[in-house]
């Protein structure tokens, strides 16, 4: 039998660099949406910007639609591990006001970015809209702190309604270059989050 080594280039394997590209290229592809908005954006913008050739791009994303999903995936994810971490130090009361407070605080922290990943985005295509069906499930999940499949039909129709009446409080924000103080804005978000609330006292 002849046994297969995977050669290494500076003690890292050929998964590991390949890894680590990935992780530039994802990185890349934030700060030149955030900078010029996807759709002023180019494969060959990202690698530049990556400091890697095409090729290396097409060895971890099929295509401009692929690494934007991954890279607002990142972004959602990074958002969404800073709430929890607010929120496992304020009582349980406080959690959807804490989350409402620091969410609408990191889109204004970052104006360029939640364009980005909140208003530009859509409209791309069917397979970008679908994506972000999933983070309004995901902000639900959070707020209600309850997984979706375990609501009832009307708890689970209620709290994404609710969870997309926040998030477009948030284009409308953005999209008005946030003149609203961030004040006004989270006590619109609360009167909505209020039912969410509701949800999770009787889950």
């Amino acid at each position: 039998m002849v046994q297969v080594i995977s050669r290494k280039w500076r003690g890292r394997g050929a998964e590991e660099r390949k890894a680590e590209r990935r992780a530039q290229l994802l990185s890349a592809a934030i700060q030149v949406y955030s900078e010029r908005g996807f759709r002023h954006s180019s494969v060959k913008a990202v690698c530049e910007a990556a400091g890697l050739t095409e090729r290396y791009f097409y060895e971890s994303f099929a295509n401009s639609e692929d690494i934007l999903i991954a890279a607002a995936s990142a972004s959602l994810e990074h958002m969404v591990g800073e709430l929890r971490a607010k929120c496992a130090v304020v009582p349980r009361e406080h959690r959807l006001q804490t989350i409402l407070i620091n969410y609408y605080g990191m889109l204004k922290e970052q104006p360029a970015h939640a364009r980005a990943f909140l208003v530009e985005i859509r409209g791309i295509s069917p397979i970008v809209d679908e994506y972000l069906e999933t983070v309004v499930e995901t902000f639900a999940e959070l707020i209600v702190d309850t997984p979706m499949v375990r609501l009832n039909p009307v708890d689970r129709m209620v709290s994404i309604g609710a969870v997309g009446a926040v998030v477009h409080i948030a284009l409308d924000w953005i999209l008005n270059d946030f003149a609203a103080p961030i004040e006004e804005v989270v006590e619109a978000a609360v009167r909505l989050g209020a039912v969410l609330d509701q949800i999770e006292k009787a889950g």
